[in-house]
């Protein structure tokens, strides 16, 4: 079927543009924060903020109105596409080569989703010398 052919193919586009979006995103962390590519042995963590914005709900229907009151609060998180664990992967492989060498050399990485008005992606690549500036980094991101 044509129809079902044509929709596959536009999700595929959707979902390499998005790849293409997270990659740049994370790309541009590293230069920004003036992050040098780390060599083999030397530890990275990678923290990740993703901004969900709220799609298709329309802010003067009461019971969408509320529910964005809740999630502009906290009080609502972002059970929904897209997957953490996939973003992820497209952070690392775009990371890869750029702020490490080998996948080994990553020992934290945390991401986030959130609910915020204009979606987006942030993302944080550092080198702790040692655990007690890993946890400082941690809690402190």
């Amino acid at each position: 079927n044509s129809n079902n052919h044509s929709e596959e193919q536009a999700s595929r586009m959707v979902k390499d543009q998005f790849v293409n979006v997270v990659k740049a995103h994370a790309r541009m962390a590293c230069l920004e924060q003036g992050f040098e590519k780390k060599s083999n042995g030397e530890p990275i963590y990678i923290f990740v903020v993703v901004r969900v914005g709220f799609g298709a709900l329309n802010p003067r229907w009461s019971r969408h109105k509320e529910f964005i009151k809740r999630a502009k609060d906290g009080k609502e998180l972002p059970v929904r596409e897209p997957n953490t664990q996939r973003i992820m992967g497209y952070i690392q492989k775009a990371l890869k080569g750029i702020a490490y060498s080998k996948d080994n050399q990553v020992v934290a990485s945390c991401i986030i989703k959130r609910y915020e008005q204009v979606e987006g992606i942030e993302v944080l690549v550092g080198a702790p010398r040692n655990l007690k500036e890993l946890y400082h980094d941690v809690r402190n991101a």
